[in-house]
């Protein structure tokens, strides 16, 4: 038996699909704040919570993304891998006033439905920076918007004095070059 030559097209499809389809990968990260306000009664906390400034994000103008050659609209899949919460002032509050916390992501250009991305249900006594549960989401299409918004949904009571609260996420993009 005498081997012959792979044709030159099957020899090039090999090498497109282990070199990942050209795919380029990269994190993103962004930081945020808002202000939980206080209340020494301790009253129900309203609901939403803010935005953390994740309001009109435009994922292509965060540090990170511009430095890669590729635009927003050759995002492939968008994914969160980290958000997390830290209380930065006052010294001393931590998040136990909260009992369980959503965020959820929505674009109005185009019109996308909201979704949650990231879940916590226990905030224990003490705890002053939580790391939230990734829902499994692909926000490509978030992502490729003209601009999409991430708000928060808390259930619990008021912490006795305003709170600011760092919120920090990545989303790992994939993307074909330009």
């Amino acid at each position: 038996m005498t081997s012959r030559p792979a044709p030159l097209a099957a020899l090039a499809a090999a090498a497109l699909l282990s070199s990942g389809c050209g795919l380029i990968q990269f994190d993103v990260d962004s930081k945020g704040t808002t202000t939980v306000q206080g209340n020494p009664l301790g009253n129900a906390l309203p609901g939403q919570l803010g935005s953390f400034g994740f309001s009109n994000f435009d994922l292509s103008q965060q540090a990170g993304f511009n430095n890669k050659d590729t635009r927003k609209d050759h995002i492939s899949s968008a994914r969160l891998t980290k958000l997390t919460m830290k209380v930065t002032s006052p010294s001393g509050q931590d998040l136990s006033f909260f009992s369980s916390m959503k965020f959820t992501i929505a674009a109005s250009s185009p019109p996308l439905p909201s979704k949650e991305i990231a879940h916590l249900e226990s905030f224990p006594a003490g705890t002053t920076s939580v790391n939230l549960i990734l829902d499994d989401v692909d926000i490509a299409d978030y992502a490729k918007a003209d601009s999409f918004t991430i708000t928060t949904q808390a259930a619990g009571h008021s912490p006795n004095q305003d709170t600011v609260i760092e919120a920090a996420l990545t989303v790992n993009i994939h993307a074909n070059p330009l």
